[in-house]
This record gives structure tokens, sequence and C-alpha cells, in this order.
């Protein structure tokens, strides 16, 4: 097993042997020695980071890129079956689990690499309210420290409580939230057991509100940055963090402060169509790296839209990440055409895993 020619290498059969182990053994085989944890972090879905895909999700198809600078996307998948049809809206993606909502409120697991499906029990009686956006309702999410998958739904009309699914649980348990009115407009996201949502209070105050899904503690309130952007916020996740996106600066949360990453610099060609839109970040994630992002454009001959790519400048007086210019003349690469006739398609993080879901069934 030295990695001589036709031979794999030891950490190639480690590699494979892992990727078919549960993640929360996986996480257990890493104290087993520095080889092993070498291997899991590092050929494994428990390290995101460094091998992280872009997911586009559109109404029509879904698109993995596994090196944007090909502009050809690495495979793709069509509608999702079962008892999901138009529009299918996909949740998140954790550790290459895919997570998604169909109108009415159902939840599907997915695994595209095994192929593997895996239906949630259906809310409780009550919490079907019909909302047209439902995949804004839920999140999903994965708690290292536990291993624990999370889908958490806070229903459209809030009675102080959330619903939480726990993947090996066998049915939604109420989660006692006492939490003011959530703003449905950007939903909510969950970063490692922690829920965050934006709220307007009174004479328009903003504040972002924090529970803690594994403790069940009381909600606290994330104070903004100090910022004088305009009234345009939504919050959204740069590389697993908290982040919050503030007129033209986008604010990442490190070590329980805020850091100005990013100033924003938006440009609109002039020989451009007045029905062809400025640029626009991506949703929800935008962040390529650290110094790099991603936003899109209709295409001026129409069928789809247009990715590109911007990098941060050096010049970190404005933010520490530096300035990025978006839609001015040479400061960004197009990575790829997506062909959807909807105005509104969806971009994540993935990584691929062979983690298989039915040994979460247990209702």
């Amino acid at each position: 097993m030295d990695g001589g020619t036709g031979f794999p290498s030891g950490s190639d059969v480690l590699a494979r042997i892992f990727r078919r182990v549960q993640g929360n053994a996986r996480r257990r085989l890493r104290l087993v020695c520095r080889h092993w944890r070498q291997v899991i972090d590092t050929r494994t879905a428990t390290s995101l980071k460094s091998r992280a895909m872009t997911l586009v999700v559109t109404v029509e198809r879904a698109y993995v890129f596994d090196d944007l600078s090909t502009e050809r996307c690495s495979w793709e998948m069509t509608q999702w079956p079962g008892r999901f049809w138009d529009p299918t809206k996909m949740v998140g993606s954790c550790n290459g689990i895919i997570c998604l909502c169909d109108r009415i409120g159902n939840i599907l697991l997915h695994n595209p690499v095994n192929h593997e499906y895996l239906a949630v029990p259906s809310l409780p009686p009550g919490y079907h309210s019909g909302t047209p956006i439902w995949h804004q309702t839920y999140s999903f999410t994965h708690d290292q420290a536990t291993g624990r998958y999370m889908v958490v739904h806070a229903p459209g009309i809030f009675g102080g409580q959330v619903m939480v699914f726990v993947l090996g649980e066998a049915s939604w348990r109420d989660v006692a939230v006492p939490f003011p009115t959530h703003n449905f407009k950007d939903g909510f996201l969950t970063i490692d057991s922690t829920m965050y949502w934006a709220v307007e209070g009174k004479k328009g105050k903003k504040v972002i509100m924090s529970f803690e899904l594994d403790g069940e503690r009381a909600p606290s309130v994330v104070p903004l940055p100090s910022s004088t952007a305009d009234d345009s916020w939504r919050l959204t996740q740069v590389l697993g963090r908290l982040a919050i996106v503030l007129g033209t600066e986008v604010w990442v949360m490190e070590q329980l402060r805020w850091s100005r990453w990013y100033s924003l610099q938006f440009w609109r060609p002039r020989n451009q169509p007045k029905w062809h839109d400025s640029q626009h970040l991506t949703r929800p994630h935008f962040a390529l790296g650290s110094n790099r992002v991603l936003a899109w454009q209709w295409l001026s001959t129409g069928g789809g839209c247009a990715l590109y790519q911007y990098t941060a400048s050096n010049d970190t007086k404005k933010a520490r990440r530096g300035t990025v210019d978006i839609g001015g003349s040479g400061q960004g690469t197009m990575v790829a055409e997506i062909t959807t006739a909807y105005d509104t398609f969806q971009r994540f993080d993935y990584v691929q895993t062979m983690e298989k879901l039915r040994v979460y069934k247990c209702w």
C-alpha cells in the first residue's frame, strides 16, 4: 500500500472506508490517531471549507460546479422526484445532504451521490398555513459537537415556539421560543445549532435575534454593527459565519465581534438595456473563499442568467477584505450561463459524501 502505480495508497483506502461510515462515528474515529484525523479532515465531508463546490438551484434543474474557472458544470440534476413538484425549493445543504421543500411544506432529504432519499414526517396538524414561501420557514443544520442533523421550522404565525426534527428521532417536537415578530422576507438561518432571524422593532429599530437550539435557552439580542448603510439589509452566512449585508457593506461575526469584510460597489454599463437589471449577489450564499464573491445578471439575449466572479481589491481602507466592484467594465469574469425561465435561483456550498440516509429513519 505504498501508493505505487496501479495500487491505492493507505490514505486512499481509509478515505473510501470513512466515506461509508456514518458522520457521528467518523467524528469519533478522528480521535484514534493523527493519521486518521488527517484523512478524515481532508478527504471526507467533515472538511467543508476545503472541498466545497458551488451548487446552483433553479426551478428546472440543479447545477454543481467543481471548478468555476472552467465555465462548465461538473454535473447536473433534473427536478427532484416523489411528492415534490413545481416549484420545489432548496432549504440548504449540510455535509453533502440536500434538504428540499415542496410548495405545501413537505421536507425531503437527498444524497445525490448514492441516490438516497428520505422523506421527513409531516408537521403536526395545524402547522400548514399555506404560505407561498415555505422554504423560508425552514432551516437545515448540522451540529458538529453532537453530530446531529436538524430541520427547524418557524410557523408563519408565531405562537412562542418553533418545531425541530432531529434525524434519528421519530417525530417533530416543540421548542419554546418567546421571540418577537419574525421578518419572513429574508427567512432565518441556523449556524452550528444557533438560529438567527431579523426583527424590526419599535420605530424601525433593527436587531438580530439568536436562539441556541441545543441548550434551548432564552433568545438573546445580537446588536447590529456600527454602520451608516441604508435600510437594505439581510442575514446571510460567509464561510460558515453569521453575516449581514447592510446596503453596500458586508459584515461578518468573528469571535463575537462584527468585522466589515467587504465594501461593495455596483455599476451599470452605459450600453446596458433598461430592462436588463444590474448585477446582484447570489442568495443565500455569495462568498467564494475569503476574497471572492459571486453575482448574477440576466443575459441580454434572454433565456437565462450569467454568473460572474469578482475578486476583492487589495485596498483595505474601507473593509478588511477589500472593495468589490460589481458590474464594472473589466472587473469581473463570467464563469457560467444558467438556463432558466424564472427570475429567482439559489446558490449553496456543496460537498460530496457517501453518508447513508436510511440509518436515520426510525419512524
